[in-house]
C-alpha cells in the first residue's frame, strides 16, 4: 500500500499483516521524522522517532501485540505528514 503527499511517499508492506511489516518513506529534505501509529478511533498507541538518511528510510515494525483490527500510520517530518491504514488480521 502506497501513499504520497508533498511531504515524501510511503509504502507498507504487507498489508493487510499480522502485525509484522516493512514500512518505506521517501522524505522531502529531512533528517529525521517520527513515526506515529493511532487506533481508527484516534488513539494514539505507539510513537517512534527516527533518523532518515538521504531523504529515505526503511523500518521493520512489529505490531503484533495490537488486537486485529484498522490502524493509522502516521510519518511527520517538518515539511509535513504521510498517514496510511494498516490492516492487522
Amino acid at each position: 500500500v502506497f501513499a504520497s503527499t508533498e511531504a515524501g511517499s510511503i509504502a507498507i508492506y504487507p498489508n493487510p499483516t499480522s502485525g509484522l511489516f516493512t514500512l518505506r518513506a521517501a522524505l522531502a529534505e529531512t533528517n529525521q521524522a517520527v513515526i506515529r501509529i493511532y487506533t481508527s478511533l484516534g488513539q494514539l498507541v505507539n510513537v517512534e522517532n527516527i533518523a532518515v538518511s538521504n531523504n529515505a528510510f526503511y523500518k521493520s515494525m512489529d505490531l503484533s501485540a495490537l488486537k486485529s483490527g484498522i490502524y493509522f500510520l502516521e510519518v511527520a517530518s517538518p515539511k509535513g505528514s504521510i498517514r496510511q491504514k494498516v490492516m492487522i488480521k
